[in-house]
């Protein structure tokens, strides 16, 4: 049986006007059962990834813009973001996102940092101050959520062939961020978590035959070898900078656009394979692996890859779902008792882009799911 303070996992953004919302409100309902606790991800950093094109990659002297999403267009009835919010992409389906490219005559790429270090710290400073005040259960470490190089970055990059640059100029920002973190966050307060998408989305269109939203050229296929070798590279890369003392996990995700996946998981096997994998190749412990469950999924056949998933780390289940509330959580927890007795639970993905309003039910739903684990 799951200990009590490690039964509800967040994989990250959570709807709040600001951190310390996030946290009370989290602590107040589900607090007895983290074992670690994320700043929400709120405000320029609520919607994932956007957030790099406008405050890194539109800013570097070495790299032009090409194209970026539309203005802000109050008028109009379908316009959804908020004024000053011309730096998110409108459209669900990611067809105005921003594009750049290198300046003309660059032959290198460096980026200081990506933001997420000092996002870090000033939220680390809420969250020992509410510590103190016994808001946040003492034991519970303090979760940064870091997106994979290539998720980072591909759909950003306007020409692939300057993947070459970008690349190891995102992987030493994102080192740097680290660095940045450990000098103010004791390791044992911390906990970094890998998002990963692109990996996740090119074993499962390898195994159905689905379609890639990016295509990679064959070139760069030969060139960066099989999608195997490349997460076992990416991965060596990010864990390499990460001290044994903090903990680390992964979310294998298969995107959240408008509360849909890029595609569908034919089953657990995916998430199983490329868990096992990262306990093998990683250079240090996975601490925990977080995989989605559809709401859909209540068969056998889905879950059932789990009976091979290494006993190394740890595993959330993403199976809560608010449309179907604690009965259609309790089925999946059943079905997925089956092939693994242990686990913790977690939505999908993150909720950052979900209705405020909706998250005290959501919460509560977690909260009795746990008390059936």
């Amino acid at each position: 049986m799951m200990p009590d303070s490690d039964r509800i996992h967040f994989v990250g953004s959570i709807p709040g006007k600001d951190v310390t919302e996030v946290f009370k409100t989290c602590c107040a309902s589900v607090g007895d059962y983290l074992a670690r606790i994320p700043d929400g991800e709120t405000g320029y950093r609520s919607k994932y990834i956007s957030h790099l094109a406008d405050t890194v990659f539109s800013r570097h002297p070495d790299i032009v813009t090409i194209t970026r999403p539309p203005p802000v267009d109050p008028d109009d009835p379908e316009e959804w973001r908020q004024p000053g919010e011309d730096w998110a992409p409108r459209a669900t389906d990611g067809s105005d996102l921003w594009k750049f490219g290198l300046r003309e005559g660059v032959k290198s790429l460096h980026i200081d940092t990506l933001g997420y270090g000092d996002a870090a710290i000033e939220s680390y400073k809420v969250f020992c101050n509410l510590r103190e005040q016994g808001i946040i259960p003492a034991g519970v470490r303090f979760q940064v959520s870091l997106p994979a190089v290539v998720d980072g970055m591909s759909l950003y990059v306007h020409r692939f062939a300057d993947m070459r640059y970008f690349i190891p100029a995102y992987e030493n920002a994102m080192a740097a961020d680290i660095r940045r973190m450990l000098e103010v966050i004791p390791a044992q307060d911390l906990a970094i978590q890998w998002d990963n998408v692109s990996s996740v989305l090119e074993h499962e269109a390898k195994a159905t035959g689905h379609r890639l939203p990016v295509k990679i050229p064959l070139l760069a296929k030969l060139l960066m070898g099989s999608p195997g070798k490349r997460f076992r590279q990416v991965l060596k890369t990010f864990a390499a900078n990460i001290p044994p003392e903090v903990e680390f996990g992964i979310h294998f995700c298969y995107g959240d656009i408008g509360h849909k996946h890029i595609f569908e998981p034919r089953d657990l096997t995916v998430c199983v394979h490329l868990a096992n994998e990262a306990v093998k190749h990683a250079g240090r412990p996975v601490d925990w692996v977080h995989v989605p469950v559809p709401r859909d999924r209540k068969d056998d056949a889905f879950f059932q890859p789990l009976q091979n998933l290494s006993d190394a780390t740890r595993l959330y289940l993403g199976l809560v779902h608010l449309t179907d509330g604690v009965e259609g959580t309790k089925t999946r927890i059943d079905i997925a008792k089956k092939y693994k007795t242990e686990f913790g639970i977690s939505t999908e993905c993150g909720f950052g882009r979900r209705s405020p309003e909706t998250i005290p039910q959501l919460l509560e739903v977690h909260k009795q799911a746990a008390e059936l684990l």
